[in-house]
């Protein structure tokens, strides 16, 4: 014998010479005759006892597939009003709960979501700032080839294959999405108890007129302040569910250029016939609903505004 080698030896409690190998059945579910004289009778059915089951037969009844009207009793794990009480109660739980990835739109969220893939938050918000300046909407991106996208990603690495991801991603929005994004708000009828929005500019800087003694009164000016937009706090009824928004304010800067004609009134008065002014604001609509609403429900909205803007009105002079 090997030096090391033991043969196998039975263990001392005997256990091995009391193990009974479950007699073989053979087609049809019936015992053999010797093995039927050879069952303990604690396994033989008793008199007033049910047969005993085929053990195949057992299975199946334990794997029979559920019916179709058992699934329809059961819940629904993409019911509205179940995922809006888990968005409740984690609101509940994590109430300042803030993203890693700097970003101010959920369009922006998914391009350094890409983006960070293999790479470090702080890289990805060191990058995003000056490509969100660079191609500020969806369609700014949807614009571009992924050859061109390259220069900007690539110190997040693997930037070949994120630029794919990013163009097509921003295709994919501006071809099924007309470049909108967000969860947008459903209604099959009326709508009521939609927030009141109140705007006002307050905007100051040189004028200059021409002055003489005819009471029409020409001028020109450049004028800069800033614009404040609020909306209320409502809740929108009519829709598939209500939704409620709280109040919001939004305050920008605003620039004005123009001129107009003014018709004299009186040393302090005049009657303001006209004026036309360009109007520059960067007011953004996403920041200013994503505050009301709540992040998510509207976004590839307008983040500025240029307008052309006729007034009249009354001037006081001093």
């Amino acid at each position: 014998m090997a030096r090391g080698l033991t043969p196998r030896r039975p263990a001392r409690t005997g256990r091995q010479d009391r193990v009974a190998r479950a007699p073989l059945r053979q087609a049809g579910g019936r015992l053999p005759a010797k093995a039927v004289g050879k069952q303990s009778d604690r396994n033989l059915p008793t008199r007033g006892s049910k047969p005993l089951d085929d053990p195949a037969s057992a299975r199946r009844k334990k794997t029979a597939p559920i019916s179709k009207a058992a699934g329809k009793r059961g819940y629904d794990p993409l019911a509205p009003a179940r995922i809006a009480e888990i968005l409740k109660r984690l609101d509940q739980l994590y109430p300042d709960v803030t993203c890693a990835l700097t970003h101010t739109s959920a369009w922006e969220l998914l391009v350094a979501t890409i983006l960070s893939a293999q790479s470090t938050d702080a890289n990805v918000n060191r990058v995003t700032p000056e490509l969100f300046r660079k191609y500020p909407t969806v369609e700014d991106f949807a614009a571009l080839t992924p050859e061109q996208l390259q220069p900007d990603v690539r110190s997040t690495g693997f930037f070949r294959n994120k630029s794919k991801s990013v163009v097509g991603a921003a295709k994919k929005v501006v071809a099924d999405f007309g470049g909108q994004y967000g969860s947008p708000i459903t209604a099959s009828g009326s709508v009521s108890g939609l927030p009141t929005m109140s705007r006002y500019t307050f905007m100051a800087g040189p004028v200059i007129s021409y002055r003489a003694k005819a009471k029409i009164t020409p001028f020109v000016h450049a004028l800069f302040g800033y614009d404040r937009a609020s909306l209320g706090a409502s809740t929108i009824t009519g829709t598939s569910s209500p939704v409620s928004s709280s109040a919001s304010t939004y305050t920008d800067f605003a620039i004005a250029l123009g001129g107009g004609v003014d018709y004299k009134l009186s040393r302090h008065f005049a009657l303001r016939l006209g004026q036309l002014d360009y109007f520059h604001t960067t007011l953004d609509l996403n920041s200013l609903y994503g505050t009301a609403f709540g992040p998510g429900r509207f976004q590839g909205l307008a983040t500025q505004e240029n307008n052309l803007r006729f007034s009249t009105g009354i001037v006081l002079r001093f």
